[in-house]
């Protein structure tokens, strides 16, 4: 009895978001057994940015033969810069160890700043004006 996902995978790479906002992965993960229900016993999350990321929507408990569930994982940056963490699933499946193990990975990038209160001087430049131009 195994638990894979239907495209061979151990990590998951978000990509580059802006802080203070999130983006979602769904994942499906098969149990190829043809005989046996597998159990998902529980999904962890740990390593230097674990509190990054979450499962919001967890596998189904028990996945019958040849049957799969989805999961869904988030990424929700707070500051920018690579974010590291690990996901693991604990399953009633002995051949994967303790838990079937997925590399989190993702980028928190700084929003682009807003520009606003913009004025030239003078309003209506003539040929012998030097204009600017200010905001904040």
């Amino acid at each position: 009895m195994t638990v894979t996902p239907n495209i061979v995978f151990s990590s998951i790479k978000f990509g580059s978001f802006k802080f203070n906002s999130y983006n979602l992965c769904s994942n499906k993960f098969k149990n190829n057994s043809s005989t046996s229900a597998l159990s998902i016993t529980g999904t962890t999350i740990d390593g230097t940015n674990a509190s990054l990321f979450s499962v919001t929507t967890a596998p189904a408990l028990s996945i019958p033969a040849n049957g799969s569930t989805t999961m869904i994982v988030q990424f929700a940056p707070t500051s920018s810069g690579a974010k590291t963490a690990a996901l693991h699933i604990a399953s009633s499946d002995s051949s994967v160890g303790a838990a079937f193990d997925i590399n989190l990975t993702g980028t928190g990038a700084t929003a682009a700043p807003t520009i606003t209160n913009v004025t030239t001087n003078p309003t209506v430049p003539s040929n012998t004006d030097t204009p600017y131009v200010t905001a904040t």
